[in-house]
């Protein structure tokens, strides 16, 4: 499994909803796009360069683009994201009043 920026997709996905918690799988056969977002199961050609409904938008970044990985996204919520960022940070005071001393735990 490899970690993939937004960026390095062979596509385009954008979730409407963006309040819930969300698990997406996007894979490939010969003839179809297969998208599966929380055992709601989407499918449709890979002829189509775009395709959109009132959950997702899936676009190809390139033409005739035929892929065989399995892609699986998740979406936090808002307060999800700022929790898991948090716990990887320790917070404390130095004894200099208003200065904090941020550390990354990796």
């Amino acid at each position: 499994m490899k970690l993939l920026t937004k960026e390095s997709l062979p596509f385009e996905f954008v979730l409407k909803e963006t309040k819930s918690e969300n698990n997406c799988i996007i894979s490939f056969n010969n003839e179809n796009v297969i998208i599966t977002i929380n055992d709601q199961i989407f499918s449709f050609s890979t002829n189509e360069s775009e395709f959109e409904n009132s959950i997702f938008s899936y676009k190809t970044k390139y033409l005739n683009y035929i892929d065989h990985n399995t892609y699986v996204i998740n979406q936090f919520t808002k307060t999800e994201t700022v929790n898991g960022l948090k716990s990887n940070y320790i917070v404390s005071t130095i004894k200099i009043k208003y200065i904090w001393n941020l550390l990354l735990w990796t």
